[in-house]
């Protein structure tokens, strides 16, 4: 119904324009940090609060955030101490300074792969086998013949 579609684009649309409002006074406050403010400084001064998020991968929810969108994308390109361009997401707006950045540890990678490889392995293998035996059920030509045998002992 219009009236339905009509109520739907309204709050897309004010959701819209307050992120865009919140990213032109997080530009704002990143100008004050790179011309030397601290960023706590600065978010304090405009009445905002510097949230600091638990460690997360690529694929985890990211609490006030979400899961997968441009903040963690420009979280993983950043590099320590580095200040993100202003991030504009349908939740909001965000501006991000990366303090700590864990490096995959190759060594551990190639300690769990032999494992990761041979479950794998294991898996196709009984998938191939139960592949086998359905195809084998499926094209034999069974022929019943149990009333020929006397079970009476």
């Amino acid at each position: 119904p219009l009236a339905e579609v009509r109520r739907r684009v309204e709050q897309k649309v004010r959701q819209q324009k307050k992120a865009d409002a919140a990213g032109a006074l997080l530009g704002r406050i990143r100008e004050q940090v790179l011309g030397g403010t601290n960023l706590n400084e600065a978010a304090r001064s405009a009445d905002l609060e510097v949230v600091v998020t638990e460690p997360f991968s690529r694929s985890d929810y990211v609490p006030e955030v979400g899961r997968g969108n441009r903040f963690v994308g420009e979280a993983f390109r950043l590099q320590r101490g580095a200040l993100s361009e202003v991030i504009t997401t349908n939740l909001g707006a965000y501006l991000m300074r990366l303090a700590d950045k864990q490096e995959v540890d190759e060594s551990l990678f190639l300690a769990e792969r032999l494992a990761v490889e041979q479950t794998l392995l294991q898996q196709r293998q009984a998938e191939a086998l139960q592949l086998w035996l359905v195809n084998m059920y499926e094209s034999a030509d069974i022929v019943d013949n149990r009333h020929l045998f006397d079970y009476r002992f």
